[in-house]
């Protein structure tokens, strides 16, 4: 466990992107049983424990509270966000729509839902807002370097496939996977 974390904290000082990080298996699960059309399967991706963790604690644990002190997240963002649940949305929908209902309101309703919005957003952009939220460099570069070097395989009911895709500067892969 000491050298683990030992190679962790050697990594996150230098920037290095390790080489077990640079494989991801890509699951991909039926957001309605029974309907396998490719849009309604979202993409789940597996990275390295030890990644997924550094990833957890720099952007989640440190970033999200220091952009929520410099008034920098939208007050209607949920998502990650301190004192915000993923649930409050709905719970706030349900109260207008209950509210319409008994006082006899008519109510319009639009859902802008950002369909794989994750899977869209332009990595090298995420770290350069994320050093203006603090990020250091070295973890920077260990992100921006481990996803231009992923190789991602698709996990099936058969098992991990032997072959694989990755980044290239002609059919670059956006987002996180």
């Amino acid at each position: 466990l000491k050298a683990h974390y030992t190679l962790l904290q050697y990594a996150t000082k230098h920037g290095v992107s390790l080489q077990r990080w640079r494989k991801v298996v890509n699951s991909m699960i039926e957001k309605e049983p029974g309907n396998p059309r490719i849009h309604h399967l979202p993409v789940i991706h597996l990275y390295e424990a030890d990644y997924n963790l550094l990833l957890g604690i720099f952007w989640s644990r440190k970033l999200v509270p220091q952009g929520e002190n410099l008034g920098l997240i939208h007050e209607n963002c949920y998502g990650s966000c301190p004192g915000r649940s993923a649930t409050n949305p709905v719970t706030l929908e349900e109260l207008q729509v209950t509210i319409a209902y008994l006082t006899r309101t008519n109510q319009i309703i639009f859902h802008n839902d950002a369909t794989s919005c994750y899977d869209r957003i332009i990595i090298n952009l995420a770290n350069l807002l994320a050093r203006g939220f603090g990020m250091s460099k070295a973890l920077c570069r260990i992100h921006g370097n481990t996803l231009h070097h992923m190789l991602y395989y698709v996990a099936t009911a058969l098992g991990i496939s032997e072959r694989s895709y990755q980044h290239l500067s002609d059919s670059p892969i956006y987002g996180t996977g």
